[in-house]
């Protein structure tokens, strides 16, 4: 199953980027990026989004398909609109001591594929505030407007990754342990 789905990115990239595959190993940079972090408090929902992300596809002519995908985000970024949220959530984060958060891809599994869409099941790794953890994403990846856009979402927990969620008001507004992560990267 794992290898349907590297053939079929192959077969995407050879469709729409003819001019890259020359070379036996491609390496593809996201052109757009967008990271959103969702989570609810004592009082409310909120989210934090951030443009600012970088991403790259690696791509095997070789063996056939995907070699790996890598995300990378500036703590600093993500922004909410509310600048004492965006501080309480940096200090969370370790952002001064870790100011990137890291995504890497370890494993895919392929669920559904119909056309040039494919719905996935990957494993990455996940450095956040310092910490490595294993986690599981739910993604898609599809062929639109002749560029290759990969959705994927994952729920984790942040004590998983040592930090302490965070709270104002002297404790009386917490914000949950689990959060909510989505991103969307053009190729």
């Amino acid at each position: 199953m794992k290898s349907v789905l590297k053939y079929q990115i192959w077969f995407f990239v050879v469709l729409v980027f003819p001019g890259l595959t020359g070379a036996s190993k491609t390496e593809l940079e996201a052109v757009d990026v967008e990271v959103v972090v969702k989570g609810y408090s004592t009082i409310n929902e909120w989210k934090m989004i951030s443009k600012e992300a970088t991403g790259r596809l690696n791509l095997d002519k070789e063996n056939g398909g995907l070699r790996g995908l890598r995300l990378q985000l500036p703590v600093k970024s993500l922004k909410s609109g509310t600048s004492a949220m965006e501080r309480d959530a940096y200090r969370a984060l370790k952002a001064e001591e870790f100011p990137e958060i890291f995504f890497s891809l370890s494993e895919i599994q392929t669920r559904e594929t119909t056309g040039l869409i494919t719905r996935f099941e990957a494993v990455g790794e996940l450095t956040l505030a310092g910490v490595k953890r294993i986690v599981p994403v739910n993604a898609t990846s599809q062929n639109m407007d002749e560029k290759l856009v990969i959705k994927g979402n994952t729920q984790i927990k942040l004590s998983n990754f040592e930090v302490t969620p965070p709270s104002a008001m002297f404790g009386l507004i917490k914000s949950g342990d689990e959060v909510s992560v989505e991103f969307q990267m053009v190729f």
